[in-house]
């Protein structure tokens, strides 16, 4: 499997794992056929609750397993801790927060500051950890510049979507507004949706989609509701 330097680097294609009653089933399930819808899938991202079960179950299908989790009404500084207790606990890697939930047009501060909390609490303790924010399209314009440029270890990526998936993004213009703003090349990604558009269809891949080779794809529970994944 080709790697590139970090999970957040070259060559290294993500997919999110959904929770559910029985999330080490479910992957035991998705995980040997996703590859053949997305070849080059290196690493699955698992929520907090997950189990050693599911973990394992990433690992026995040679891929990499991390964390990611979500800003609602939370307080940035206990969910850092809360997302390095379950590091900890399930000797994960790396750590992605969705900060779509304090992202919310027109106040601008709100996801800078949150994103600078929750880093903040996690360099507290882990200065060499890898931490990627995820953010919504074309935000560029909130996000801590100065921060993600100084620290080695944060990264960026923008889902090419919105919220409820009503209409495919351009992926090119999603990736150059955190260009525009001065997010480093190295560290900007996109954030791939699975299905768009009204009546959902699957976007992911098809004819307008060259292989993808770096970046994320949301999310598995996607890829069994479209009926893609080989029986």
């Amino acid at each position: 499997m080709s790697i590139g330097p970090n999970v957040f680097g070259p060559n290294r294609v993500g997919l999110w794992a959904i929770e559910n009653a029985n999330l080490p089933d479910k992957l035991r399930h998705v995980l040997p056929r996703a590859r053949a819808v997305i070849p080059n899938l290196t690493d699955i991202f698992l929520p907090l609750n997950a189990t050693l079960a599911a973990k394992d179950v990433v690992r026995q299908n040679n891929m990499f397993a991390h964390l990611y989790c979500v800003a609602h009404a939370i307080d940035p500084t206990l969910l850092a801790k809360e997302a390095k207790a379950a590091r900890l606990r399930l000797g994960t890697g790396a750590i992605e927060v969705d900060l779509e939930g304090a992202a919310v047009q027109p106040d601008k501060p709100k996801l800078a500051d949150y994103a600078r909390a929750f880093v903040k609490e996690i360099r507290r303790t882990n200065p060499n950890l890898d931490v990627r924010l995820n953010v919504p399209p074309y935000k560029g314009y909130a996000l801590p510049i100065d921060l993600i440029k100084d620290d080695p270890h944060l990264y960026v990526i923008a889902q090419a979507y919105y919220g409820n998936m009503d209409g495919r993004l351009s992926e090119a213009d999603v990736l150059m507004d955190l260009l525009d703003w001065g997010v480093p090349r190295s560290k900007a990604k996109v954030h791939y949706a699975v299905m768009a558009n009204e009546p959902r269809t699957f976007v992911l891949p098809g004819a307008s989609y060259k292989p993808i080779t770096e970046g994320s794809v949301y999310d598995d529970d996607l890829l069994i509701d479209s009926g893609r994944l080989p029986a």
